[in-house]
Order: C-alpha cells, then structure tokens, then sequence
C-alpha cells in the first residue's frame, strides 16, 4: 500500500507543508472554535431555549460550556449536530460560524496546495 502512495509522491508533498503552516492552522482553529463556543454558552445564559440538546430532550439538564466547545468544532466541521440551534440569534452565529470555517478551510488549503 505504501509503496503505491509513494508513487505519487504524497508522502513527499506532506512533509514539504511548512510545520509552522501546521502550527498556525491548529491555533487559529482552536481559537475561532473557542470564541464561538464562548459566544455560544452566552447566548444560551441569557436564552436557555436558544439551544435543544438532541440527547436530554426530556430532562432539563443545562448544557454545558464543554457542550458548545463540542458544538463549535462540530459546526466548524459541518459533521452535525446533537446540539439544535433553536433562536434567530443562535441560528445567525451558526450561520456566521459555517461560513466562516469555510472561507478558513478554503485558504488554508489554497496556501498548503502553494
């Protein structure tokens, strides 16, 4: 299997990706992801019915700021959601986020194809 990658020379390509290219890319993630999840856990303190949490529909168990983190990365990713946006205000942010990781996504891999 190794050896029928090689021949394309994909293990040559990523090694030459600039590790502080990397770096950058995991930080600047980390950090859009944290600031929208504390954006989150706000909009939810002042509107607990601005979030749904898919798991505990029937109990009133608050979400948590772990929650969000976990909401903001899977929204970053679009991979779904056990976290339902149910306000306008809460629909806009992750709306804002999508496009957002998209426009990210989108240099970040035009400068690592460079």
């Amino acid at each position: 299997m190794l050896e029928s990658i090689d021949q394309f020379h994909i293990i040559d390509k990523i090694n030459r990706i600039p590790r502080l290219l990397i770096l950058e890319i995991i930080i600047i993630i980390f950090i859009i992801n944290l600031v929208f999840s504390m954006i989150y856990c706000n909009i939810y303190k002042n509107d607990p019915t601005s979030f749904k949490n898919v798991h505990n529909l029937e109990s009133n168990k608050p979400i948590s700021f772990y929650d969000f983190i976990y909401f903001s990365h899977t929204t970053f990713y679009s991979l779904g959601y056990d976290i339902i946006p149910q306000s306008n205000i809460s629909k806009i942010v992750c709306v804002i986020h999508l496009k957002l990781s998209f426009i990210i996504m989108a240099i970040y891999i035009a400068r690592i194809l460079n």
